[in-house]
């Protein structure tokens, strides 16, 4: 994923995620304000989860932490926009708790079809809007605000409360969330007022669920041969960036042999995928 030359890369904002088979949320922060965000799901997510290779469903939670990384870098710009700032050679850096959803916004592979469109939709995003979104691993129990946001709800359509905890009112979450972002070490202290909770738009609802109904509808354990490769560009300010390769089955690795203002010269090396392999190895 090299938008643009690798010593221009300086995060700009941060932010994390979470997901569950109750929801996903997460939170980020632009200047002095911190915003959240919850999303719930219906009852099917959490009973079409698939938590060992034996089960029968048909999502994992890798592809729901993916889907809440996309979520909320299409949130991020829309706050962007709202503040009037360009968003073209931003670097949103997104936390997530999850080490597949992570690597998959890095090196552009999934094992699922479903899942590779959502990473493609990443990318898209980003070379539409001229920057550059970025994913880093952060443990579970440094996570605990976008956790929170993730499991603290009610599931729509299901009068019964997540047994965890119940839902905290959505003019009480700022509180909330500001007491658990100020326990982190070495945080900055921050107030209620400086927590603002920001409403998904309808068309980023939409794209949401979509990519999360075609993810249901899916089988992500079946064994897949062909490739699926694609690079976008993005011209921005006079210099191209090569946003994302993706591919489906086998191995591979992509090199950068020098890039320039105006170019950016490749290397890459395929593998044909070893046909006694199972696709999920």
């Amino acid at each position: 994923y090299i938008p643009y030359v690798a010593s221009e890369l300086t995060v700009t904002d941060t932010g994390c995620t979470d997901a569950s088979g109750l929801g996903m949320g997460g939170h980020f922060a632009i200047g002095d304000t911190t915003y959240i965000w919850r999303l719930p799901f219906e009852q099917l997510v959490a009973d079409s989860m698939i938590r060992s290779r034996g089960d029968g469903g048909s999502i994992t939670i890798n592809e729901l932490e993916l889907l809440a990384i996309l979520a909320q870098n299409m949130l991020l710009h829309l706050q962007w926009s709202a503040r009037g700032l360009d968003s073209v050679g931003r670097v949103a850096l997104t936390y997530s708790d999850n080490t597949a959803a992570v690597a998959a916004t890095g090196k552009f592979r999934l094992r699922s079809r479903a899942g590779l469109k959502m990473v493609k939709a990443l990318s898209q995003h980003a070379a539409d809007n001229g920057y550059v979104a970025r994913a880093m691993h952060i443990a579970g129990v440094k996570n605990v605000a976008a956790d929170f946001l993730s499991r603290n709800l009610t599931r729509t359509g299901d009068v019964e409360i997540n047994p965890e905890a119940d839902p905290v009112p959505d003019d009480q979450l700022p509180a909330v969330v500001a007491e658990l972002l100020n326990q982190r070490a070495g945080a900055t202290p921050i107030t209620a007022s400086q927590v603002v909770l920001v409403d998904m738009p309808q068309h980023v609802h939409d794209e949401i669920m979509s990519l999360l109904q075609e993810a249901l509808e899916s089988t992500p354990w079946t064994r897949r041969t062909e490739h699926q490769s694609a690079f976008h560009y993005g011209h921005h300010g006079g210099r191209v960036g090569i946003v994302g390769r993706f591919r489906e089955g086998g191995g591979g690795r992509i090199g950068m042999e020098g890039t320039g203002e105006d170019r950016v010269t490749l290397m890459v090396f395929e593998a044909e995928p070893n046909p006694n392999e199972d696709a999920r190895d």
